[in-house]
């Protein structure tokens, strides 16, 4: 059963998606050893697989030279290049939507009961890796097979089974999470009120602007301003094949997934890969139907995207290098024993309007160390952390550093608006990090209690909480 090490001294088990990629990781781990860029090929594979499958349907729906250019662009977005090959589940969830949907279109063309089968197989994986990324494909699927049987494919009764089924084996599964979690500490239930407001967020967010502002920007980011409004061209372009509006059915369905799930999609920019294959698919129509007539633009603007991607690419990936991250969790491995406990709170991260600071687990991880992750920014004080020396807490690796602006507020709201754009990619995901006074003073305050045996230049604090 999966364990978590940020748990203390709990036993650590905690379900949340089925670990369909973490088996798949193991898998790898078993054959080949515990090395992370084992882990980066299996999602690095599962790219490839979601590319391929892309190709695929568009060779179906528009033809070989739309389906080929789709793949280009789709394998070139910079979303694409850095979590695909990330360690994340989000290309295997990309690689069981895109199956689903193949085999999906395979029937509606055949009306052969074996894609069918396939296709609610797919769905069902890509439902327990991300549920409402898998519930809202139930739109495109419905779509396709309403081209090939109208409106009686909802009076089918092999219809009714493959839904029924897929729901079905989610629900059992999440009624076992919430089982096996209510018995372990945090006793995470899905249900929870607290976790249903991490998920959605409040439902002011709907309306305000900066959320839009900021799920916008990603996109044009992240996906390239090119493919985005190519993207917009090709929306508004009437496919030939009747099927080929299954991505503009798609593109709705994930709509209201962002809608759905605010919070989720305004913290993390690795929930809009879900867009990736649909603009990609967009844009390829408008770069294809353009080229006989204004090879020229269709040239340089190729050029341009390729520019454009490694930089953006050079960006994400020295944004994925935190030597904070490095020296603070070697130094916690230089004063520490592998047994101790240690408290990491370090709140240097914004996570929504929503004003959650939930710690990043990768630093305990790259401390190789077990413990705990600070509550809330605003919940963590010196009586905290004597409670987490109660139950055993030996070490406290504090961070003085955090992305909140003055006012207290959880975002800095200044950097999500267009008056910057010269500064439009770290607008859109990272304000810029500033000491805090609050944390600072916190420290004081534990020097006087305790120990502290590791500072660096006012970026964190590592302190040894047995009393003096």
């Amino acid at each position: 059963m999966p364990r978590i090490d940020w748990f203390g001294n709990e036993p650590g088990y905690m379900l949340l998606e089925f670990p369909l990629y973490n088996a798949l990781v193991a898998m790898v781990y078993s054959a080949g050893g515990l090395h992370e860029w084992l882990g980066q090929w299996v999602s690095l594979g599962c790219s490839l697989g979601a590319v391929l499958l892309l190709y695929g349907i568009v060779r179906r729906t528009d033809g070989e030279r739309i389906a080929i250019v789709a793949a280009m662009l789709a394998a070139l977005t910079p979303l694409q290049q850095f979590i695909g090959q990330n360690f994340l589940p989000e290309p295997l969830l990309i690689l069981c939507l895109l199956a689903a949907l193949y085999a999906m279109l395979r029937y509606a063309e055949e009306t052969a009961a074996g894609w069918l089968a396939l296709a609610t197989l797919a769905a069902t994986a890509g439902l327990l890796v991300k549920s409402p990324a898998g519930l809202v494909l139930m739109l495109p699927l419905a779509f396709l097979a309403w081209t090939r049987h109208g409106w009686r494919f909802a009076m089918r009764p092999a219809m009714w089974a493959a839904a029924i089924l897929a729901l079905g084996i989610y629900t059992a599964w999440q009624r076992h999470a919430d089982h096996v979690n209510a018995q372990f500490y945090p006793y995470f239930v899905s249900t929870a009120p607290s976790q249903l407001y991490w998920n959605f967020g409040p439902l002011a967010m709907r309306w305000d602007w900066h959320f839009y502002a900021r799920i916008a920007g990603r996109l044009f980011v992240y996906l390239s301003p090119i493919i985005v409004l190519a993207a917009v061209v090709g929306l508004f372009k009437r496919p030939e094949n009747p099927r080929a509006w299954l991505w503009h059915a798609w593109l709705a369905a994930n709509v209201g997934y962002v809608l759905l799930c605010a919070n989720l999609h305004f913290c993390h920019k690795h929930y809009q890969i879900v867009f990736v294959p649909i603009f990609a698919v967009l844009a390829a129509r408008v770069a294809v139907a353009w080229w006989p007539r204004r090879r020229t633009v269709v040239a340089v603007a190729a050029m341009l995207l390729l520019v454009y991607d490694m930089r953006i690419g050079w960006q994400m990936w020295r944004e994925q290098q935190v030597p904070l991250i490095e020296r603070a969790c070697a130094a916690v491995r230089a004063v520490s024993a592998p047994q101790d406990l240690v408290v990491v709170a370090t709140f240097d991260g914004s996570s929504g309007l929503t004003g959650n600071h939930h710690n990043d687990p990768a630093w305990l991880y790259r401390a190789d160390r077990r413990g705990w992750n600070a509550p809330l920014y605003e919940q963590f004080d010196i009586n905290a952390v004597e409670q987490y020396r109660k139950q055993g807490a030996r070490w406290l690796l504090l961070g003085l550093l955090t992305q909140r602006n003055k006012t207290g507020n959880s975002v800095d709201r200044k950097t999500t608006g267009w008056s910057r754009v010269t500064a439009l990619f770290s607008a859109v995901e990272k304000p810029q990090s500033r000491p805090d006074d609050r944390l600072a003073q916190l420290a004081k305050e534990l020097a006087g209690r305790h120990r502290c045996v590791r500072s660096d230049d006012k970026e964190f604090a590592i302190f040894d909480l047995r009393a003096r």
